[in-house]
């Protein structure tokens, strides 16, 4: 019985058995890649343009709301409406009638769409707030020339949703500062109608007018008990000195009670009005808060007068929240197809996949002719 060939001999043998097989077929191979490469593929080359964000157009924005609707949207996400634009539909079919592509293809505005977005790439690149703008095209010419046509449309559409925004922004200002300035009238009359039910009532005027009053009174009517009760040693209570520093004393008395309990001061003849002291505090609440009300509405109404007139003044700026840095370049290179790449794949895949079907069929044979020999 002749040895079992081990791994290495049957390797050695297939090579040397079936070399004109394997050479025959990568050759081939290569020959019909190389014809593929040169003759059927088509060559494709790429435009670039870099474009910076800037403004609004790099950020949040609360108004995404109606960007969703002025580009077709079923919602917006995302933090960048030059993203969000390029995304949509609706720019994508403004680029495919712009192009023509429809009747070039004799095919729907759907088919064009998805053409379109075969074509074109985006690549956003968040560390400085840039995105390249690609187009893979046929011709170098026709590369440039479309992504021209996609800046141009780009531009269109952010002017366009920003003149609208801009439109809609002032609007709801200018509804706000109304809104505004009939609530700060409505603050300023309760405000006023609260002075005039209390008398032009001011509170740390009252309460200092009131206290003031209030202890200059009883210090004279301590004063007056004082010679009321010295008088009353020396004299009868008949006498006319201490029947008229009674009265004096119930004069005194009688305006200490009308200051706690409210009306008109002591002093006679004065049309002077205080409300009474224990009234005071709640009174003080009220105004504190009619007062704070006025204010807070007053200072609300210049913030949004002064935000309205800084949107007037925005809405003279042309800003479509970018700027080109790099403008469509006409590429020199094509980045398909990729000759040398594919032509040495195949040949490498093709001598493998050949090696490997001749060496199973050598130890076939090997296994078939061992039997053989045996017998």
């Amino acid at each position: 019985m002749p040895p079992s060939l081990g791994i290495g001999d049957l390797l050695w043998l297939t090579f040397r058995k079936r070399w004109m097989i394997m050479a025959g077929i990568t050759t081939l191979s290569v020959l019909l890649s190389a014809f593929h490469q040169f003759f059927i593929a088509k060559n494709v080359y790429r435009s670039e343009a870099t474009v910076m964000l800037t403004g609004k157009s790099g950020g949040a924005s609360p108004q995404f709301g109606q960007l969703a609707s002025f580009i077709g949207l079923a919602q917006s996400s995302g933090d960048n409406m030059l993203e969000l634009v390029v995304q949509s539909r609706i720019f994508l079919e403004k680029i495919a009638l712009k192009m023509g592509l429809p009747e070039k293809q004799n095919g729907s505005l759907g088919e064009a769409v998805e053409l379109v977005d075969a074509h074109l790439d985006v690549v956003r690149y968040l560390k400085n707030s840039s995105m390249i703008f690609s187009w893979d095209d046929e011709s170098p010419e026709l590369a440039k020339k479309n992504l021209e046509i996609v800046l141009e449309m780009l531009e269109g559409t952010m002017a366009n949703y920003d003149e609208s925004s801009k439109t809609h922004q002032l609007q709801f200002l200018e509804q706000r500062v109304r809104e505004s300035r009939a609530e700060l009238d409505e603050a300023e009359a309760r405000l006023e109608a609260f002075r005039r039910e209390n008398h032009g009532l001011e509170i740390e005027g009252q309460v200092s007018a009131a206290v003031g009053l209030l202890q200059q009174l009883r210090t004279e009517l301590q004063k007056k008990r004082v010679e009321l009760e010295v008088l009353q040693k020396f004299v009868s209570e008949n006498d006319s000195q201490v029947h008229h520093l009674s009265s004096e004393i119930h004069e005194l008395e009688t305006a200490v009670h009308n200051l706690a309990m409210g009306g008109a001061t002591a002093k006679a003849g004065s049309s002077d009005y205080l409300k009474p002291l224990t009234e005071l505090p709640s009174l003080g609440t009220q105004y504190t808060k009619l007062l704070r009300e006025s204010q807070t509405k007053q200072k609300i109404y210049g913030l949004l007068v002064e935000q309205l007139e800084l949107s007037r003044l925005e809405q003279h700026k042309k800003d479509g929240g970018y700027k080109v840095i790099d403008p469509p370049s006409l590429p020199i290179r094509r980045i398909l197809p990729r000759r040398r790449e594919m032509i040495s794949l195949s040949a490498l895949v093709s001598l493998a996949l050949t090696f490997l079907v001749c060496y199973h069929l050598e130890g076939y044979a090997a296994g078939r002719q061992g039997p053989q020999e045996a017998s």
